[in-house]
């Protein structure tokens, strides 16, 4: 809310500071130019959004983390991310986290499904969302929300090969 004022006033001090500007009384030091910054008074914001701005601006929740108020039930009923391994493969297995990003796409059948990137306590995984589970939770499956998804473990391509990235 106060991001035009501080822009505004960092402008100023740098016109200030070319034009060779100084202070009333003849000082001569324009490398100490002291501004008025109006700060306006905002609404107080959720815990959700400022973790979701934190994420935004810069790529790390800074004050919180999302899963904190969850982490006994998740520790107690879910797999961590980096503990998939190709051992588990075709195995059905819980995870829990945040929804980091979801990239929605629309089957040639017409049908939508999702790629999802799940964040945990531990890492990131994709989750791959086929469209009878995203017709049924579309409205759960959206950016920043917690959630636990029971899934098959993916651990090969289809070649058989063991694939690099584990997949839910």
């Amino acid at each position: 809310h106060n991001l035009e004022n501080l822009l505004k006033a960092a402008q100023s001090m740098h016109k200030a500071k070319l034009a060779g500007q100084t202070d009333l009384f003849g000082g001569g030091d324009t490398t100490s130019t002291s501004i008025q910054i109006d700060f306006v008074s905002t609404k107080t914001i959720s815990q959700k959004e400022q973790l979701s701005w934190e994420r935004e601006l810069l790529g790390i929740y800074l004050s919180n983390h999302p899963l904190d108020s969850y982490r006994n039930y998740l520790h107690n009923n879910t797999t961590l991310s980096t503990t998939l391994d190709h051992t588990m493969d075709a195995e059905v297995r819980r995870i829990g986290g945040v929804i980091s990003s979801i990239r929605v796409v629309v089957t040639k059948k017409g049908a939508k499904m999702a790629f999802m990137q799940l964040e945990d306590q531990g890492g990131t995984c994709e989750v791959i969302v086929f469209p009878k589970q995203f017709a049924a939770s579309e409205l759960k499956l959206v950016p920043d929300n917690v959630v636990v998804i029971k899934g098959t473990v993916s651990a090969t391509e289809r070649d058989g090969s063991k694939s690099d990235e584990i997949k839910l």
